[in-house]
């Protein structure tokens, strides 16, 4: 397990540090009306700005369902918003909730369509993310 540095915590979310990996990791956890949803997301970025960050992993495997209103800004908003960072790939830990991954899932399909440069790939656990990052600095 990589050693990680907590910037930010509440109980929907942990933003963390993974200085070795140069990347933002975003862990939900349960379910998050959209303002709290969008004031953390927007905390992960400013995050990823701050650090330089060029990977971000957002672990969904305690989330619970994205509102469509949730859905709607991360396309017009969030995902913009990465595109203005040094971000080059997202990395989705799917949901343990069918209803949540099935949301991602739906943002994963409209942001690829609309915003090619930050390559999307999804996982199952943290430690295959992790390989993944380590093969690609190696």
């Amino acid at each position: 397990m990589e050693s990680y540095e907590i910037l930010y915590q509440t109980n929907k979310c942990e933003i963390s540090y993974i200085k070795s990996l140069n990347t933002i990791n975003i862990k939900w956890i349960g379910y998050a009306s959209s303002d709290i949803h969008h004031e953390n997301a927007m905390k992960a970025i400013n995050f990823v700005k701050e650090k330089g960050a060029k990977t971000v992993i957002s672990d969904n495997r305690k989330g619970k369902v994205i509102s469509k209103e949730s859905q709607e800004w991360g396309h017009n908003v969030m995902v913009p918003s990465l595109l203005q960072s040094k971000v080059k790939q997202l990395l989705i830990i799917e949901s343990e909730n069918i209803f949540n991954q099935f949301a991602i899932d739906q943002m994963i399909e409209k942001n690829k369509m609309s915003h090619n440069s930050i390559k999307v790939e999804t996982f199952l656990d943290l430690e295959s993310a992790f390989r993944n990052i380590k093969r690609q600095i190696e």
